[in-house]
């Protein structure tokens, strides 16, 4: 049905009064003329008003309900306004026929403000298809943000010299109130930082191309129903790395306060250079001068690397004193003799925070002088956060680093593999990289892929992307 806008207007013809009807088509917006006379309806075949008053509603044979254009000129508000009204109805009916010209692009267009108008319940208790992990989504498509959050439960520990450096006072060892609030505020920042908004995830569905979500993570104290408990143990900040690890059937995480600092596990299987001390001495000698200063200039001709220094000691206690008090001054040994190189070190123009300690005493050590030194490695390869990879666990994700088990180059398990490559078709392979999930701290595209999964479930849309 064509659209026409009209106005009428009466011409003095002689003896008689004629009225005369302009009409514009809306449709094509092209004009034409159609004279009606009182005494000869030369319309009546064809009314282009009669037509323009379906479509907006005037009186049939008459004037279209909008105000009327001065006489003789028309007003081109005037006709733009029913141009609008005619288009208007026009996309209507072209939408409910098929007709309009990018039916598919405009009908995937309303598809997409439907979903964004949409609401969904969200998904409680999540677990990966992985077979590891779980949290809680919540989606709001408006705004496309996708919340997952982490419900934890803290159980601070003493920590157990066993599994650190040997000789660690029992003092070193036990939480304060304020230490357990801190670390746990230090987490909770830290995993939202580190995880939040890395990857958008993209619609593939098309016309959708506007549609992307950005996810955020939280961690949240949930006591009573958590998904994982979090057990922390305490040591100093300058001994060996304790072991960390997630328990995905009991839900439960060892962790420790210094899991949260980063270690620099690319650069472990760099060479070391030794420091020799003399026995029962933390002074450094004319040999122990000349490593040193090799390390500085090592240091200073790369200046984005650092250097750890473990200090070390043999296992021969003072004449005279029990076992245990023997582990102990050991290790406080082993600490005055790193001290002593960390000196060393900056005197020669390193900065100070280039330079960390992590003391080992009597650690894999025995009798022998040759283990009355310090280790100085140097790297400077993306150090990783212990408990920032063992969160990647609670998401879902599992290791990929190789190990003597799992060897470079093999396959990653077998269901975490499979939600990767049904999430982003990448076939990932154990390997030492700068992964979060291997030995670094790079979130990779592919560590989002249980919280793609979880979108398409909590959504019911499955094409989505990376």
């Amino acid at each position: 049905m064509a659209a026409y806008a009209c106005q009428t207007r009466t011409v003095q013809s002689g003896s008689a009064d004629r009225s005369e009807t302009s009409c514009r088509s809306l449709g094509n917006y092209w004009q034409s003329q159609a004279v009606c006379g009182s005494e000869e309806d030369r319309c009546g075949r064809f009314d282009p008003c009669n037509e323009l008053d379906l479509l907006i509603g005037g009186d049939a044979g008459g004037s279209p309900d909008v105000a009327p254009a001065p006489a003789g000129v028309p007003s081109s508000g005037w006709w733009d306004r029913l141009a609008a009204v005619a288009e208007g109805a026009w996309g209507v009916a072209g939408d409910a026929l098929n007709l309009r010209g990018d039916e598919a692009l405009l009908d995937a267009q309303e598809e997409l403000a439907a979903f964004r108008a949409s609401t969904f319940a969200p998904l409680i208790d999540h677990q990966p298809s992985s077979g590891y992990g779980m949290f809680d989504l919540r989606f709001d498509p408006a705004s496309g943000q996708l919340l997952i959050t982490l419900k934890v439960a803290y159980e601070f520990v003493d920590g157990d010299p066993a599994v650190s450096s040997p000789g660690i006072p029992a003092a070193e060892l036990r939480w304060t109130p304020e230490e357990q609030e801190a670390w746990k505020a230090r987490y909770r920042t830290e995993v939202s930082a580190q995880w939040s908004g890395q990857h958008g995830l993209r619609s593939t569905r098309p016309g959708w191309d506007s549609m992307v979500v950005h996810c955020g993570v939280r961690v949240v104290e949930d006591p009573a129903d958590p998904h994982f408990t979090l057990r922390v143990g305490r040591y100093p900040s300058d001994v060996a790395m304790a072991p960390s690890a997630v328990d995905v059937g009991d839900r439960e995480a060892t962790l420790d306060n210094n899991d949260l600092r980063p270690e620099p596990k690319l650069d472990w299987d760099n060479p070391v250079t030794e420091i020799p001390f003399k026995r029962g001495s933390a002074a450094l000698d004319g040999v122990g001068r000349v490593a040193v200063r090799s390390v500085a200039e090592d240091l200073a001709a790369a200046p984005a690397s650092r250097v750890e220094l473990r200090g070390r000691s043999s296992t021969v206690h003072r004449h005279g004193i029990d076992a245990a008090r023997g582990v102990e001054e050991n290790l406080e040994l082993a600490r005055a003799r790193s001290a002593a190189v960390r000196a060393a070190v900056v005197s020669e123009g390193i900065a100070a925070a280039r330079v960390s300690e992590r003391n080992a005493g009597e650690l894999d050590a025995g009798p022998g002088d040759s283990w009355c030194r310090v280790d100085a490695r140097i790297g400077e390869r993306p150090a990783q956060s212990p408990a920032l990879h063992e969160t990647g666990h609670m998401f879902g994700l599992r290791d990929e680093y190789p190990s003597r088990e799992s060897p470079a180059g093999s396959p990653v398990a077998t269901d975490y593999g499979s939600m990767i490559r049904s999430t982003t078709g990448v076939e990932v392979r154990y390997d030492s990289n700068e992964g979060v999930m291997s030995e670094g701290s790079v979130i990779q595209p592919w560590h989002y892929s249980s919280f793609l999964e979880a979108l398409r479930k909590i959504s019911g849309v499955q094409e989505w992307a990376i």
